[in-house]
């Protein structure tokens, strides 16, 4: 018969490594987002690059949402968005403070299929999908290749983008054990 003892400190362990492993692919997640949104504010629509065997491109984006009678429609706006193939990492709103930015990036985590934004009144074909956080592993490990390729010029924000590097291999680094 195992000790309750041993088994409920089994227990409280595995909880709390659980609790850490999400806290670490939020900030995660929040890095790669930032290191998005930066690269974003120096990139245009249409500017696009190859990096190994993934397509990088700035998109304008849509996503679904519900008009006052319940019946599904493009947002009118969208959003510019950096995409690793057919996956968005990560966006950009105009107009939108940091702070706005940071809530409208919280809002679009929920949503689940996106389109490229029409010239037109065309139908919106939404073959667009959030990254994974493969995806955004990928999109970390190849971001210093990402910059070059697309000819960011970053010297005159190379301290914010050095910070936000850094802030992004800090996620990725496993800490030694035992410290937390």
């Amino acid at each position: 018969m195992p000790d309750p003892a041993r088994v409920t400190l089994a227990v409280l362990d595995l909880v709390r490594q659980a609790e850490l492993r999400r806290q670490d692919r939020e900030r995660f997640r929040d890095a790669v987002e930032l290191a998005t949104w930066t690269l974003l504010e120096h990139l245009r629509v249409g500017d696009q690059a190859q990096v190994g065997e993934a397509l990088y491109r700035v998109e304008q984006i849509t996503w679904p949402e519900a008009d006052a009678e319940g019946q599904e429609r493009p947002h009118p706006h969208g959003a510019m968005a950096l995409l690793r193939e057919n996956r968005v990492l990560g966006t950009l709103r105009y107009g939108f403070t940091r702070r706005k930015q940071a809530e409208a990036r919280a809002a679009l985590r929920q949503i689940r299929r996106f389109g490229l934004l029409p010239a037109s009144d065309d139908e919106v074909a939404y073959e667009l999908i959030p990254a994974t956080d493969d995806d955004r592993m990928d999109f970390a490990q190849e971001l210093p290749d990402v910059i070059q390729a697309l000819a960011v010029d970053v010297a005159a924000h190379a301290a914010e983008f050095r910070d936000r590097t850094e802030e992004v291999v800090r996620v990725l680094l496993p800490r030694p054990l035992g410290e937390e």
